[in-house]
């Protein structure tokens, strides 16, 4: 008796204990089974679509896919795509649906980088998500699915989109970025390097002073530099988002001071003088920081259009002053004008260039006796036919030592500047240096009181000019560049109005690089400018005419080297002119014989 109560006894306490230990057995097990199964943190995703089509597949619109998208693949093939895994996989799985033909099922195996991931029969006609435990590491891996379909008909297979996931204890690091610029500073018109690295990054797009999408890591140039620039770089990557900038400073060089102007008593520009009364505006340097006109900036949007559309000409032939230097052994004749009476013992050479392809009130000529201290300029200037005598439309006459600017108007320069005024000579070329302002030529010159080619107008020069040109013609064209001459239009400049070269641009290193000639032209138009002298069909500038001389002193190599009739400035300069402030517009008085001097009669 005592002996069965004890094995009953024994018999229940183990059923107990087997009761526990298979609880505790699930619950474990359970853990385990989670843990092997559960999906991790999704990492990376590839929608079918995106993938490599095989012949036959197509995409299609399916409002329950994940992006209302799905691949249809018919038959037999492959598939294939390309994804970038931040992190290392735990698990992967792929949602897919089929339709059976003749009872059967296609058949699907997935591959990552050539590993296999899942091999199974889709037996569903509606969404159902395949699943598949992986140990791949990070990094961009293939991705295949190659489909089997029956062989007495066509089965169809359709793709959603394959997720991928990390370990759930794994926290994905933030991106890192580095960006420098090499050098950090350059002078105008130079380039830098930049330089990017980043880590734990998917993506980059660019900000600042650059833009676009940029690989994670890379270099490019920022090209020319003309002004501090500042670039910015955000990268984004599974761990968040990470940004770096980088300053690329433009230093303006302090440009050595210029030498000392020419002695006054000099007013040979061809052996270091210049013409002109050292007083005289064409002699006087620019001041530091002068204002501006108010309307610079349509000025000189103007002008840069008309020189992207015609260039920046310098004419050495035609369409400029043949300026010769007489002497008293210099064969006088008599100038008759059309305009304030005849001027008598003109010097004026036996030889003298008079071009006949250009329109009469083009033809320029004038001499200058440094020994008497005198100058005649003449306008619309044409042989006689009874005599050696010229007949022109207007001739004036000065003192050397002069302002370089008629008193009144009826001059041949519109604006009532001296010819040689501004001219540019080759022994200054050959010198390396011009010591005076320039003069220009321009299509939009300024009257009063006409807009828009409309109203009554009026003479509207500024100092130091005291004429202009006495017309205003409604809208005219140039090479496609449109615009009122004659008019008050923002674009306008009235004459003896002047421009300036931006005096900080480093002429040395700009781009594209000056040769000898431009730097002595530019240097001269950031310290002394240039003045709007005349009416003309181009943004030009003046050299002498060259057939004002024996033999030609352009084509030596260190003054033009060429005999061109035009040489070019180049268009990239134009847009650092700068438009300056002038006084009151005036009225001019006509008086074309008050002009003259006495003195050079």
């Amino acid at each position: 008796m005592l002996k069965t109560k004890l094995l009953n006894s024994s018999s229940s306490f183990s059923k107990r204990q087997m009761t526990i230990f298979a609880v505790l057995f699930a619950v474990i097990g359970g853990f385990f089974l989670y843990r092997t199964f559960a999906a991790g943190p999704l990492v990376a995703s590839l929608e079918a679509e995106q993938m490599t089509l095989p012949g036959g597949g197509s995409v299609i619109a399916d409002a329950n896919a994940s992006s209302g998208k799905a691949v249809k693949l018919r038959g037999s093939g492959v598939i294939q795509g390309l994804v970038s895994l931040p992190s290392s996989l735990t698990s992967f799985d792929i949602v897919a649906k089929a339709n059976k033909c003749h009872g059967k099922w296609p058949s699907m195996r997935v591959e990552l980088s050539g590993v296999q991931l899942i091999s199974t029969v889709v037996s569903s006609n509606s969404w159902k998500t395949y699943s598949a435990n992986t140990n791949a590491a990070s990094g961009s891996r293939n991705v295949y699915v190659s489909y089997t379909g029956g062989s007495d008909c066509t089965t169809t297979l359709y793709l959603d989109v394959s997720r991928f996931y990390g370990p759930t204890n794994e926290v994905t690091p933030p991106p890192t970025i580095s960006l420098s610029a090499t050098p950090s500073s350059v002078s105008p018109g130079s380039p830098a390097t930049l330089t990017w690295n980043s880590a734990n990054a998917t993506s980059c797009t660019a900000s600042g002073a650059w833009s676009g999408f940029q690989p994670t890591s890379g270099s490019t140039s920022t090209g020319a530099l003309n002004n501090t620039s500042t670039y910015s770089l955000g990268c984004t990557g599974s761990g968040g988002d990470a940004n770096a900038s980088t300053t690329v400073t433009v230093t303006t060089a302090t440009p050595p001071p210029p030498p000392p102007p020419p002695s006054g008593t000099n007013y040979d520009p061809r052996n270091g003088g210049r013409l002109f009364s050292i007083l005289a505006s064409w002699n006087q340097r620019i001041p530091l920081n002068p204002a501006l006109s108010p309307n610079n900036s349509a000025q000189i949007n103007k002008i840069v259009e008309l020189v992207n559309a015609r260039g920046w000409p310098m004419g050495t032939r035609a369409y400029t002053a043949a300026t010769y230097f007489v002497d008293s052994s210099t064969p006088k004749r008599t100038v008759y004008t059309v305009e304030g009476g005849p001027l008598y013992n003109v010097p004026i050479p036996n030889e003298i260039y008079l071009p006949q392809d250009v329109p009469l009130l083009d033809v320029s000529l004038v001499t200058v006796d440094l020994q008497r201290g005198c100058v005649w300029d003449m306008g619309g200037v044409k042989l006689r036919t009874t005599d050696s005598n010229l007949d022109t439309q207007y001739a004036w006459n000065y003192k050397v030592d002069s302002p370089g600017w008629s008193q009144y108007s009826g001059t041949p320069s519109a604006s009532g500047s001296a010819f040689p005024g501004g001219l540019i000579f080759p022994e200054e070329i050959k010198a390396g240096r011009i010591d005076h302002a320039l003069r220009f030529k321009y299509p939009f010159h300024r009257v009063s009181g006409r807009v828009g080619g409309q109203g009554s107008w009026g003479q509207a020069p500024v100092d130091p000019a005291n004429s202009s040109d006495m017309w205003g013609p409604s809208l005219t064209t140039y090479s496609g560049v449109s615009g009122y001459s004659g008019s008050e239009e923002s674009y306008t400049i009235p004459e003896g109005g002047r421009i300036q070269l931006d005096p900080n641009l480093n002429l040395d290193t700009f781009q594209p690089a000056l040769n000898r000639w431009q730097k002595i032209v530019a240097r001269a138009l950031q310290e002394y400018g240039a003045y709007f002298v005349d009416y003309g069909g181009n943004f030009a500038f003046d050299f002498n005419s060259r057939m004002a001389y024996q033999n030609d002193p352009y084509v030596a190599s260190d003054v033009l080297g060429t005999s061109d009739d035009y040489v070019y400035m180049p268009n990239e300069l134009a847009k650092y002119l700068r438009s300056l402030a002038s006084g009151p517009q005036k009225t001019p008085v006509w008086n074309p014989a008050g002009n003259r001097d006495p003195a050079c009669s």
